[in-house]
């Protein structure tokens, strides 16, 4: 694999792993609004993703598309087939159905039941990410 296809696989990845990401904040957005009986405005979205317990879940995707937009930001350094197998090996351990992230998984579970285009989303990125490791 050139590196140039490294590159494109990474943004691909990302560009599915975003819509997850943003359908899971979204998801636990309304729990969390629901829980607490108040609306929450886009800053209070953005402190409660980086402070409050109830997305501390969420927090481990955001390392990631962080590392990944670090990865593919440097044009001089451009990644490597080798992070490419990294990414979609992390983000398999935790979007499988076999992950041992039990949280995570439990959680992910009740937000799969109850989006169906979040549930198409993470098919998706599962099937992009068995491609990516075989």
């Amino acid at each position: 694999m050139s590196i140039d296809n490294s590159l494109e696989q990474i943004n691909n990845l990302f560009r599915i792993l975003l819509r997850v990401h943003k359908s899971l904040l979204d998801f636990q957005k309304l729990a969390t609004e629901t829980f607490e009986q108040r609306k929450f405005s886009s800053y209070d979205i953005l402190q409660l993703a980086f402070n409050h317990p109830e997305f501390e879940w969420l927090r481990k995707i955001s390392v990631i598309m962080s590392e990944m937009d670090e990865a593919t930001s440097d044009k001089k350094n451009l990644p490597t087939e080798a992070q490419l197998k990294d990414f979609a090996r992390r983000l398999n351990e935790i979007f499988s159905e076999n992950s041992q992230d039990f949280d995570f998984k439990r959680r992910l579970d009740v937000a799969l039941a109850r989006d169906t285009r979040l549930f198409s989303e993470v098919a998706e990125l599962r099937l992009m990410l068995i491609k990516t490791l075989n």
